[in-house]
């Protein structure tokens, strides 16, 4: 596998499976506001047709140490660690996790006044990745603060199209977030605001 663009027929079915997953039933069904950001199925699919068009790229290797894979927005790009990625419903909530933090850099920009902290950008990537694992009928298998958290909060708002995550529920979440050394040594912190 090499660090450029897809070019094996293993790596173009990592793309196909990425579409195939941002268009499913499970992932339209997820419909939240944090903040003022609205994840919803309509953004996921503006991600799935950006990943089509080849707008948004996708990359096999490099990704950062820590991480199951990982979304540039300054880029637009995808990096997994391998083609065969996807294949498993934790990979799949994965590449739901980071197609929300593409969703965020298609529709809220800085160029729209529309700025969105680090912390606001993973939470929201958590929760969807939460909902998602809840649809497909699993649930949480983590000690971390950040996913027992995100996990309380996808309960309370699971199957309520257009809910609101509550500020103190956010504000919570995003604290987890800004304490977790992948972050925080990153220089992430409660108040950065995101790229792009």
């Amino acid at each position: 596998m090499s660090n450029g663009p897809l070019t094996t027929v293993r790596e173009a079915a990592l793309k196909q499976r990425l579409i195939g997953v941002l268009r499913s039933r499970l992932v339209q069904k997820i419909d939240f506001y944090i903040g003022y950001m609205h994840i919803n199925g309509a953004g996921y699919l503006r991600v799935a047709d950006a990943v089509a068009k080849g707008s948004i790229k996708l990359f096999v290797g490099g990704v950062p140490a820590g991480a199951a894979a990982a979304f540039y927005p300054a880029g637009r790009f995808f990096r997994f660690p391998g083609g065969t990625y996807g294949l498993n419903a934790g990979d799949q909530a994965d590449m739901v996790h980071e197609s929300t933090h593409a969703l965020r850099a298609l529709t809220y920009t800085r160029q729209a006044m529309m700025l969105i902290t680090h912390t606001q950008n993973e939470a929201a990537a958590y929760v969807a990745d939460a909902l998602y694992t809840l649809y497909i009928g699993s649930s949480n298998s983590s000690f971390e603060p950040i996913f027992i958290k995100a996990f309380q909060i996808a309960q309370s708002i699971k199957d309520i199209p257009g809910a609101v995550v509550s500020p103190q529920d956010e504000a919570n979440l995003r604290a987890f977030i800004a304490f977790h050394p992948v972050y925080s040594n990153a220089g992430k912190t409660y108040t950065s605001i995101s790229d792009t």
